[in-house]
């Protein structure tokens, strides 16, 4: 943000959540910004974001709208007076792109943003995945997580009829570092790279041969992803493996 954020600023925050990153761009560099825009959707999160804001002494710094960014317009009633400078969001999730970040981002960069000058935070993602062997992993589905978390929670586990086509898929979310018969099959390698600035259409594809560096059974890809928060990648936000960070090969640097 404070790379990003210049004096006279239009800040649009999507997703804002508590409020926060958009307090933050009203606060960095002096408080240079000239207006930050938080929309959300959500209207309990939308009266917390606001009373934070009020508690801070930002209400006339930042304004937060009770919209979803596309249903957002630039104009006196759309909730953005100006097409934005800056662009922040962290509707971001485990799997990176599980929240609508690109179809959201599509519409904000071709509708609410500076055309060829606004910058977006964070800048840029990867997404990278790994062939492992695991026991453990091999016996795990999406039933196992359900009903896992159904206990955990007290609450009944949905059965694949009542989950949507998305969840009955066998992508899940796994704390590998916690997995000890955990064994990687193939070095680490990139799947998916994007600039939030300019975000990919929709329908693109993909296709990887994966090389594999070890004899065994591959139970499990294993997928991670680097946020790049500024344009020149020293600031990096990751959630690899604790066993990959600090390679060169995909996670944190």
């Amino acid at each position: 943000l404070e790379k990003a954020v210049k004096p006279g600023s239009t800040v649009l925050d999507i997703g804002t959540g508590t409020g926060l990153l958009a307090m933050l761009a009203a606060r960095v560099n002096g408080g240079c910004a000239g207006h930050v825009v938080a929309c959300e959707t959500f209207p309990p999160m939308a009266r917390l974001a606001q009373q934070n804001i009020r508690h801070n002494g930002l209400e006339d710094r930042v304004t937060v709208v009770r919209k979803r960014s596309d249903d957002m317009e630039v104009g006196a009633s759309g909730g953005l007076l100006k097409a934005a400078d800056v662009l922040v969001t962290e509707i971001f999730d485990s799997e990176l792109l599980g929240e609508g970040v690109l179809p959201t981002l599509r519409d904000a960069v071709g509708r609410l943003l500076q055309p060829d000058a606004a910058q977006v935070v964070p800048a840029s993602a990867v997404i990278y995945a790994q062939l492992v062997e695991s026991p453990t992993l091999a016996h795990y589905s999406p039933d196992t997580v359900a009903a896992n978390m159904a206990a955990v929670l007290g609450r009944r586990a949905h059965s694949p009829a009542q989950r949507s086509s998305h969840d009955a898929g066998a992508a899940f979310e796994a704390h590998v570092d916690q997995l000890v018969d955990l064994r990687p099959l193939s070095a680490p390698f990139e799947v998916f790279s994007f600039q939030l600035a300019s975000p990919p259409p929709h329908g693109r594809t993909v296709v990887h041969e994966i090389a594999a560096c070890a004899v065994g059974r591959a139970h499990a890809l294993v997928t991670w992803w680097d946020l790049h928060l500024d344009p020149e990648k020293t600031i990096v936000l990751s959630t690899a493996p604790s066993y990959l960070r600090g390679s060169n090969s995909g996670g944190s640097k």
